[in-house]
């Protein structure tokens, strides 16, 4: 059986694109440099000098740094980012298939795939607990159970829930995760 992890992907466009994702403009650079959930909270050290740092893009030869914030958030959570990086020569977000680090010459995708199978049982846990089908299964459940106490009924209420979790799921659960895993290193 083959483990699923959040880097398995069943569309093939994701399996190897040839052309970026999405055209990163000046502000998602920008972003990329600076935006830290959690950001100016220092608690969390710095990232190890351990783990790769720069990465060269296959496509176009260039090399990018990740800035300290993405490095430290990679290294509690592998899967914090989704499947595609930045290129600074590009200006432009591809596939982490497109990329190898520098020094290892690693690629990019197998690397975090990696570290994710050798996240601890307890990530792991965490990660499926805040997975967009867990998310939206929260919500039913949460959901049916405040429309039968508010008297519009569990189908109503488990619908509300549904698509409350379908937005948490999609767009906060990793930061929520990544909160945890910072808050609670032993479950890194």
């Amino acid at each position: 059986m083959q483990e699923t992890s959040p880097f398995s992907f069943n569309a093939t466009a994701f399996d190897n694109p040839t052309t970026p994702i999405v055209n990163a403009s000046p502000r998602d650079a920008a972003n990329f440099a600076t935006t830290d959930f959690m950001e100016g909270d220092k608690s969390f050290g710095q990232a190890s000098d351990e783990f790769p740092q720069v990465y060269r893009h296959l496509t176009c030869g260039a090399e990018t740094k990740l800035p300290e914030n993405v490095l430290r958030n990679s290294q509690i959570d592998p899967c914090y980012y989704n499947g595609f990086t930045y290129c600074s020569s590009c200006n432009a977000n591809w596939h982490q298939s497109d990329f190898k680090w520098v020094g290892t010459n690693e690629n990019v995708h197998a690397y975090y795939k990696r570290m994710f199978r050798e996240k601890s049982a307890s990530y792991k846990t965490l990660y499926w607990l805040t997975s967009l089908p867990a998310m939206i299964g929260w919500g039913v459940l949460v959901g049916g159970i405040a429309g039968l106490i508010a008297g519009v009924g569990p189908e109503v209420g488990a619908g509300i829930g549904a698509g409350i979790g379908f937005v948490l799921g999609f767009g906060a659960a990793k930061d929520v995760r990544l909160a945890i895993l910072k808050l609670f290193p032993a479950l890194q």
